[in-house]
């Protein structure tokens, strides 16, 4: 079945907030209680709206700090009334309740300035309890600060030899916390010790000559392609989102896998028919990711895709090693219906398993097993800049630089957005793309023909063309696009933030980008 085209879908409900900055909003965050929305601008300035109204309330508008972008914010857990904001190398505590009725640029709402950071601050994190706040900034560290007796805790560095460009605590574990860069590396960390946990480059797979399978490009053309791609398109990450799963009793499995599947209504009516069956199928196989339940880190990548990773698999794994830092390839073993890197060149995209491959049964057998040893702790890798899907929706086709993980979806079926450079808005059905990969583990090398891979550019050039309004289209995806984006909207704009909120007025989606107001998105249930 034929995906319906973007100019035949119905609008998602747009709402864009009342404009206050005078340059890009370069974040946002909505606060637990789903009531504020903070933002911060390239101005300088930070903005706070109540969204409960069905027409949002004129902003409130601080420019205390300095004339310094504003990249980051987030409202503390133990201090609802109090934000913290970075601009340039220091962290402004801000008390919203002092904001109003002071002077001009709301200097009086500062009650601290954190100056530990040594460089430009480009992400802050807090832990859940609101113990501990983490800047990231352009040195590559990371400054771990009390914020109970507002000083230094510890300083992350070592890992990271470029930007450090996000940072966030364990959802579970209380003492580690993850970090990405840069410089294609993602880290994680014991932060009460100063030590990583293991770190993994991204821009470590390498690709290994063999022979082509048919229909697919020679071994000389694919290294040159990928090495082509890995130059233009460096997998450098720009944002990180984590969400823990709870565990699921194995009596419930088929039964959670029925309700995630079909209670998505982006799905078109053929593939949601296939849902009990889909769901059967992976309780048969073994869903001992609901039973043990797992911690899920979303990994936007400047080479067109989005990764998503097992933060809770063994730290002994062949994947990373405690207490030191090792760069290991990225697990190219995913199922073909949910991996689709850019760089599927490689000898298991373009050979392995493969129909037409070359090779004994006993070689395609030592390769299958080094697939293994490589794939580490990396579940899921959504779309990539030359992806092609067989009579589906791709993902991004330009550089990933926001991901999150949506609050208004249940905790056991994760939903997550995704915006990039090419002016696109995803949602994707992580908990659908899990149990698929659970039930089709047998069948995961594919080839990828030199027409899909040449068609990439002109696909990116259709997308861009048709996101030149500011709509707001979205588009159901069909057939096999059920393994891709559920919803796809034509934002108009570069993405520079995403956040959700689940309150009384239904499931938003907020999206800071390169114009000077937020638009809200309301997604359908």
């Amino acid at each position: 079945m034929a995906a319906k085209p973007a100019s035949d879908a119905p609008p998602v409900p747009r709402t864009l907030l009342p404009r206050i900055h005078s340059d890009s909003v370069l974040c946002c965050h909505v606060d637990a209680s789903d009531c504020l929305l903070a933002t911060g601008s390239e101005d300088g300035s930070m903005a706070l709206c109540d969204i409960r109204a069905p027409a949002p309330s004129p902003p409130l508008h601080l420019t205390c700090f300095g004339g310094a972008s504003v990249p980051s914010l987030l409202f503390l857990p133990a201090q609802e009334h109090v934000l913290a904001a970075a601009a340039g190398s220091s962290v402004f505590l801000v008390d919203r309740r002092k904001a109003a009725g002071g002077s001009s640029d709301g200097s009086e709402a500062i009650i601290r300035r954190l100056s530990f950071n040594a460089d430009e601050i480009n992400a802050l994190a807090v832990d859940r309890k609101g113990d501990f706040l983490a800047a990231a900034d352009d040195s590559g560290q990371v400054k771990v600060v009390s914020l109970v007796n507002h000083s230094l805790h510890r300083t992350l560095r070592g890992v990271h030899s470029s930007i450090c460009s996000s940072v966030l605590f364990h959802p579970k574990q209380p003492w580690q916390l993850f970090s990405a860069g840069l410089d294609c590396c993602w880290a994680q960390w014991d932060f009460a010790s100063g030590r990583p946990l293991r770190s993994f480059n991204l821009s470590a797979d390498t690709t290994s000559p063999s022979a082509p399978s048919a229909g697919a490009p020679s071994s000389s053309s694919s290294s040159s392609l990928a090495s082509s791609s890995r130059m233009c398109n460096p997998p450098f990450i720009h944002s990180l989102s984590v969400h823990h799963m709870p565990p699921v009793k194995a009596s419930c499995v088929a039964e959670n896998s029925t309700t995630t599947t079909t209670t998505t209504t982006t799905i078109p009516s053929t593939a949601a028919s296939t849902a009990p069956a889909a769901a059967a199928a992976a309780t048969a196989a073994g869903d001992s990711w609901r039973t043990r339940g797992m911690t899920l880190l979303a990994v936007a990548q400047g080479d067109g895709t989005v990764a998503v990773w097992d933060a809770d698999a063994d730290l002994e794994g062949e994947g990373g090693r405690r207490g030191g830092v090792r760069g290991a390839s990225i697990s190219t073993s995913v199922p073909a219906t949910i991996a689709e890197d850019s760089e599927l060149s490689s000898e298991d995209a373009c050979n392995g398993d493969a129909g037409g491959a070359e090779g004994s049964q006993e070689e395609r057998g030592g390769r299958e097993e080094e697939r293994e040893k490589r794939s580490g702790p990396q579940l899921l890798v959504f779309g990539g800049r030359m992806a092609a899907r067989e009579g589906g929706m791709r993902g991004h086709c330009a550089s990933v630089s926001a991901v999150t993980f949506c609050r208004f979806a249940p905790p056991i079926s994760p939903l997550l957005a995704s915006g990039g450079n090419d002016r696109l808005v995803l949602l994707w059905d992580v908990t659908q793309a899990l149990s698929t990969s659970s039930s089709s583990s047998s069948s995961s090398s594919f080839s990828l023909s030199s027409e899909a891979r040449e068609g990439g550019g002109a696909e990116a050039g259709d997308s861009e063309s048709s996101s030149s309004h500011l709509g707001g289209e979205a588009q159901k995806v069909a057939g096999a696009g059920a393994f891709g984006p559920i919803l796809r909207i034509q934002h108009g704009r570069k993405v520079n933030f995403l956040t959700t909120s689940s309150g009384v007025r239904g499931r938003k989606l907020f999206v800071a980008d390169t114009s000077k107001r937020v638009s809200v998105y309301d997604i359908p249930s």
